[in-house]
């Protein structure tokens, strides 16, 4: 990015005078020149450039260049190219401590000297980006209340999250590289033995292992709590997650979750009235705990991505290419939004539940708006699905609310993506009149069970094909309401292995 301020420190005035001169041709600002180390310390702190050029032989009574740039870092973050005529081994030895962005020998070419300040200052703007997203997922993982640990190949942990501390008794620096079986050890809550450790597990085999019904993890202080969830291998592969080959293995996840054990409730005989209360009570517990699970369940896969993901560039990042380093954090987006997506659906779920989403009208081009949903898709889209609007004429703008009608059609086409084989073609067909829209999304996937048809709209419910693919069930329901907030219909024809079209009809008037 032209404009960026770099500083010059060099004990030969001309020198830096030719320097600053192609700086300023280059397009960047010259921000100062220092003749001697300790002034360069000084004035840098102060101004705060964007790069410095160092010449590492100074003032022969003051620091040199390779002191004064370790100065400089212990305060600030700030990109050092050295520029100088000693490339013997010593004085190499010396500068490869203060990690530096560039080495250029005298005499230089303009030519050179413009690239290694452009590749500089771009490495620098990515390891930036890359402090930041770490940090944001630091603050995620520090803040759910799953707990999350994590071992190496030999099964000794590496990491453990706040809430995995609280709920093992274990401080991280008291379990760092002890083996898990001895922090986390497991137990059936029937027959009060040890069992077949999931960490241990998917060290051998290399694949996702789901807790038992019954696992329960003795603390510290030997108390047991119920708990349920997954623990997933991390991998050095960069293209894939989850592999049966254990040689790919470099160390494991654990995610767990306390899991309440309900005990059936103390009636009093003579207060008989209560019995009512107590029952609904109870049903709604078993709905939070339902509801709980499939969050924890559906968390937990990109959860596994973003810390596996995470921790591989935390380690390799130095030898990782920029293009290699993108990828993956790419993948760490892409979980993330895979979470966010699963937040929004209960939110949603929560507001048209309890009445808090209202129509709102307005007028809408259904092919621009259309068009806008579908090239936001192709963005996402990393199978290569073909996605297609078939406009059959009639009306394009219709008075509609159109928040609500972007939801149902992105809804709509997710799961036409979701559950088609990748390559495949997703298509929205419209045709509208004067009083109604007609939208058609039709897939080539795997189709709905002719059984199942009639509880595919019921929240949460799942058809009995979907067992490997990701998903809460809200989805659909989600836009049942929406549909019928609006006074339309939905319907569907699917038929196993051949797809499905969903059809939406929205009356355009003054209700949605």
């Amino acid at each position: 990015m032209r404009g960026q301020s770099i500083y010059i420190v060099e004990d030969e005035i001309i020198t830096a005078r030719s320097i600053a001169k192609n700086i300023k041709n280059f397009g960047y600002q010259l921000a100062g020149i220092a003749t001697s180390g300790s002034e360069a310390v000084a004035q840098i702190l102060k101004i705060q450039p964007d790069l410095v050029l160092i010449d590492i032989l100074l003032q022969k009574n003051d620091i040199d260049g390779i002191t004064t740039a370790q100065r400089i870092q212990s305060q600030i973050n700030v990109p050092i190219i050295y520029l100088t005529a000693h490339s013997d081994q010593e004085t190499l030895n010396r500068a490869k401590i203060t990690t530096p962005f560039g080495y250029i020998l005298k005499p230089y070419s303009e030519k050179d000297l413009q690239i290694s300040i452009e590749f500089a200052l771009h490495k620098h703007q990515q390891e930036i980006q890359l402090i930041q997203r770490e940090e944001l997922l630091s603050t995620i993982l520090n803040s759910t209340q799953d707990g999350i640990v994590a071992t190496n190949k030999t099964s000794k942990i590496i990491y453990m999250n706040p809430a995995a501390q609280k709920l093992t008794g274990w401080d991280l620096h008291e379990a760092y590289e002890r083996k898990a079986i001895e922090v986390l050890e497991m137990i059936d809550e029937r027959t009060q033995q040890p069992i077949n450790h999931p960490l241990e597990q998917v060290l051998e085999q290399g694949k996702v292992v789901y807790l038992d019904d019954y696992a329960v993890l003795l603390q510290k202080n030997g108390q047991q709590i119920s708990i349920s969830d997954s623990a997933s291998p991390i991998l050095k592969k960069d293209d894939e997650v989850i592999s049966s080959n254990s040689d790919l293995v470099t160390g494991a996840v654990l995610i767990f979750t306390p899991r309440q054990i309900k005990s059936p409730p103390r009636i009093d005989i003579n207060q008989q009235q209560q019995i009512g209360a107590i029952a609904a009570d109870e049903e709604l517990n078993e709905l939070s705990a339902y509801l709980l699970d499939i969050v924890l369940h559906e968390l937990r896969s990109p959860l596994t991505v973003i810390l596996s993901t995470a921790e591989s560039l935390q380690n390799y990042r130095q030898k990782w290419t920029i293009e290699k380093q993108n990828k993956s954090l790419n993948r760490i987006q892409q979980a993330v939004r895979q979470i966010t997506r699963l937040l929004d659906d209960i939110t949603v779920w929560k507001e048209l539940g309890t009445g808090q989403i209202t129509v709102q009208p307005n007028w809408v081009n259904i092919i621009t708006l259309s068009e806008e949903i579908l090239n936001n898709l192709r963005l996402l889209d990393s199978k290569n699905y073909e996605l297609i609007i078939d406009y059959q004429g009639g009306e394009k703008i219709f008075y509609l609310d159109q928040e609500i009608l972007q939801r149902i059609l992105n809804n709509l086409l997710l799961n036409g993506i979701k559950y088609s084989p990748p390559g495949s073609t997703v298509t929205l067909s419209i045709d509208g009149t004067k009083n109604d829209l007609v939208l058609r999304i039709k897939d080539q996937g795997r189709g709905i069970p002719q059984a199942e048809q009639h509880r595919i709209f019921e929240a949460f419910y799942r058809a009995s094909n979907t067992e490997h693919i990701k998903g809460a069930g809200l989805g659909l329901a989600i836009v049942r309401e929406y549909v019928q907030l609006c006074g339309g219909e939905i319907t569907l024809e699917s038929n196993s292995g051949l797809g499905t079209i969903f059809t939406v009809t929205l009356p355009s008037n003054n209700s949605c």
